[in-house]
């Protein structure tokens, strides 16, 4: 440049670094990150005059080295202002916090202070712009700037800057993301004003996204391979970024990086491994960039998705053939929207399964339907393939309840297996929709017991899986529907037995995941409603749940209370010597009048419902009278015999009544043969049984306190190990302990090394608190 032109621009320089104030500065280094690089000697220069400050005690900024030529600036922009050099601090603010809070620039800094700014920046730009050398100014991320950001460039730096430099020397290029700016963005207001200026020309670029095509052209350049070889690898891209470059190119990279993409020195080209670059997942800016563009897809595809994301985030394929014919579908049917949505990368298809490419994305077309919109589809869903499970579900009475659930899978022959729904049934499925539709939405009470029935199925085939979890929320949404703290007598037949079967399922399930509060709210309400002989089942949920507590003597005082209601008398007072005894002899008794044979013949795999649960609550109060050491314990067991030789019904836990009773016969008056002769009996019934908790029990008390009389010690100490193996295998804890203990206290009498015992018995017992 020529001379007059250089010093021009070092007399504006040094009006800029002579007086501008020290909240200028702060503003400016704000505003444009280079200044501090550009105007080293501002800070050194700049200084504040502690002692100048005006009445009210606020301090004022002051600058070395005033020069005059200020005077013509400030005349220039204040428009006859008297104002001097020096200003109030508060003008413009005296930390980055006053431009925060308020979206008015002018509630923050003062006219004159604009002006300056304005005239000292419109001076610069041009001094320092030609046509030769025109000013580019690139602001990005636009739709993250505050109002008065976008106040003091877009409206006042740029309108002066229109009126008095070139336009052909000055470009301002902002970048924002359309779909972040609506209307009441503040940036949306600020392009009107700009596109209606007549200073101003404006020309907008909208970056589309690449099509297959380019994208191919793309990476074939990249990678040096032709655009045949690398259109599988490109149309994955594609899919898995709907074609934007930005997500396309930081995919690629990522493969590179990890190596799915590499260098094949045996083929001297790039080449990549298909199988692990099918299993990269959708990313979440890619899910977040989709979900901006459903909104143009068709209504029927739409509509597609919107049944896809009532499923969650996988459906089977299998599912939606039958839906082919349900009012929800629409009259292109499922396949042709699914095809396309594969195209473009929203959902996936593998094996009979469809997947959304990302959950960002089921959640945003879950939550875009209007509520009653998404209750009538879940409620329409629910209803068609519960119908479709089983003809027999569309019944309106609770006789639903006795449908074998074997009949509700889907099972058509004509399709392969992988497309079954082999994993969880049909009528679980639309539950699962009922359930979301909710008992709100349903006002006809008949139709309500009938999903509670639906639910009370569901939650009955889980349980018999051990899902206890899974099973106690069908319960609960089965109870919901009927109406919780409800009990239904008059409103439909066998209504009571469908509210009972509800409770009880929820009672077990608590009890079985440790939910004590829970199990003894649902059996109580039961106890509120029912008999006590047709409550035995939650009953023995709630001993079982009360001995996880440790809290035996609670089941020993109630345990007594009950049985006493099936005519097995025992005194509540805490029993004597002479009473044990007398009960003991006609224990013997009754049982002089049985052989082995007949006492094993009277068991029974599958018998009298009522009669197994009677036996049940015996083995419950059993091994609480055990752990207390009760005098109740002989009491109970001679009775219990008695019961049993009476009815001639024998069960898994009448074993452990009989084992008990060898038991007692030794230790209480020393009759070994007729110890030996109940643990005989006890054997030869577990061999037609299966393994359970009653099962265990018997075994540890046969082989733990009466065939050691008999047997090696040695034989013992393997046995009781056996024993606990097997209580370990069927996940019952508890009973697994006491011929853990039993074994290793024997294998110490035995002879075995103290220091191994004691490692060994450690181990274990890690292993039980880990399992």
């Amino acid at each position: 440049v020529d001379d007059a032109v250089s010093q021009y621009v070092r007399r504006t320089t040094s009006l800029i670094e002579t007086h501008l104030s020290a909240p200028g500065i702060v503003f400016l280094s704000n505003l444009i990150p280079s200044f501090r690089s550009l105007f080293p000697n501002v800070f050194q220069r700049v200084v504040v005059d502690n002692e100048d400050s005006d009445g009210d005690g606020e301090q004022r900024v002051s600058v070395e080295d005033e020069d005059s030529d200020f005077d013509d600036v400030q005349k220039e922009t204040s428009q006859g202002s008297e104002r001097h050099a020096s200003f109030n601090s508060d003008d413009i603010g005296a930390n980055n916090n006053d431009f925060v809070d308020d979206d008015s620039c002018d509630c923050l800094v003062s006219d004159t202070i604009k002006n300056r700014l304005h005239y000292l920046f419109q001076e610069l730009t041009q001094a320092i712009s030609s046509p030769d050398a025109p000013i580019m100014l690139f602001l990005d991320d636009l739709q993250w700037a505050d109002s008065l950001t976008l106040n003091l460039v877009l409206r006042d730096l740029l309108g002066a800057l229109g009126e008095r430099i070139n336009s052909h020397n000055f470009l301002l290029a902002g970048l924002y993301r359309d779909d972040w700016v609506l209307s009441e963005h503040p940036l949306y207001s600020q392009l009107e004003r700009i596109r209606e200026s007549r200073n101003v020309n404006v020309t907008e670029i909208l970056l589309s996204t690449f099509s297959k095509t380019d994208l191919s052209e793309m990476v074939a350049a990249e990678l040096r391979l032709p655009t045949r070889v690398v259109s599988d690898l490109s149309d994955f891209v594609h899919k898995k970024t709907s074609g934007n470059i930005l997500f396309a190119v930081e995919l690629l990279n990522s493969m590179v990086r990890d190596s799915i993409i590499y260098f094949n020195l045996k083929s001297r080209r790039y080449d990549w491994h298909w199988d692990i670059a099918l299993s990269v997942k959708t990313g979440e800016n890619v899910a977040g960039f989709i979900v901006t563009t459903l909104s143009s897809l068709p209504q029927e595809t739409l509509q597609v998705l919107r049944i896809l994301s009532c499923f969650g985030f996988h459906v089977e394929l299998s599912v939606l053939d039958l839906l082919e014919s349900s009012s929800v579908a629409s009259n292109c049917g499922f396949r042709a929207p699914l095809l396309h949505l594969v195209d473009i990368g929203v959902i996936e298809m593998a094996g009979g399964l469809i997947t959304f490419s990302h959950d960002l994305i089921q959640k945003c077309i879950y939550d875009g339907i209007e509520l009653a919109a998404r209750h009538n589809l879940h409620y329409d869903i629910g209803t068609f393939l519960g119908f479709k499970a089983s003809p027999a579900l569309a019944a309106p009475h609770v006789e639903a309840v006795q449908i074998d659930m074997s009949q509700v899978y889907i099972s058509d022959s004509k399709q392969s297996a992988e497309s079954n729904v082999s994993t969880k049934s049909l009528l679980s499925i639309a539950v699962d929709h009922i359930n979301h539709a909710g008992p709100e939405f349903i006002t006809q009470q008949q139709q309500r017991v009938t999903f509670a029935a639906w639910n009370f199925l569901v939650g009955k085939e889980l349980s018999s899986r051990s899902r206890f979890g899974c099973a106690l929320h069908y319960y609960e949404e089965g109870i919901r529907f009927l109406g919780i703290g409800k009990w239904i007598n008059d409103i439909i037949t066998d209504g009571r037995q469908l509210c009972l079967g509800l409770y009880e399922g929820a009672a077990a399930a608590c009890c079985a995941i440790g939910k004590d509060a829970m199990t003894a709210y649902y059996a109580n309400f039961i106890f509120q409603n029912v008999s006590p002989e047709n409550s035995l089942p939650a009953w023995i949920s709630l001993f079982s749940s009360l001995e996880s507590s440790g809290k035996h003597m609670e089941i020993v005082e109630k345990g007594i209370k009950l049985i006493c209601h099936f005519n097995i008398n025992i005194s509540r007072d805490p029993p004597n010597p002479a009473a044990i005894m007398e009960s003991m002899a006609a224990a013997v008794a009754s049982a002089s009048h049985f052989k082995i044979d007949q006492i094993v013949e009277m068991y029974q795999n599958r018998s009298e419902r009522k009669m197994q649960n009677i036996f049940k609550i015996y083995n419950a109060i059993s091994v609480a009278a055990y752990s207390l050491s009760s005098p109740y314990l002989p009491l109970l067991t001679f009775d219990f015999v008695r019961y049993s030789l009476k009815n001639k019904f024998c069960t898994t836990e009448t074993a452990v009544a009989f084992a008990s009773f060898g038991l007692f016969n030794i230790y209480l008056i020393q009759d070994y043969a007729a110890g030996k002769y109940w643990a005989n009996i006890v054997l030869d019934m577990l061999k037609k049984a299966r393994a359970r908790s009653a099962y265990v029990r018997a075994k540890w008390i046969v082989h733990g306190h009466i065939m050691i009389w008999f047997i090696p010690l040695k034989t013992t100490v393997k046995n009781l190990f056996r024993t606990y193996q097997l209580g370990m295998k069927i996940g019952d804890f508890n009973n697994s302990m006491y011929p853990l203990v039993l074994s290793s206290s024997y294998a110490l009498f035995e002879g075995e090394n103290l220091a191994l015992l004691s490692q060994s018995f450690n181990g274990n017992l890690k292993m039980m608190v880990s399992v």
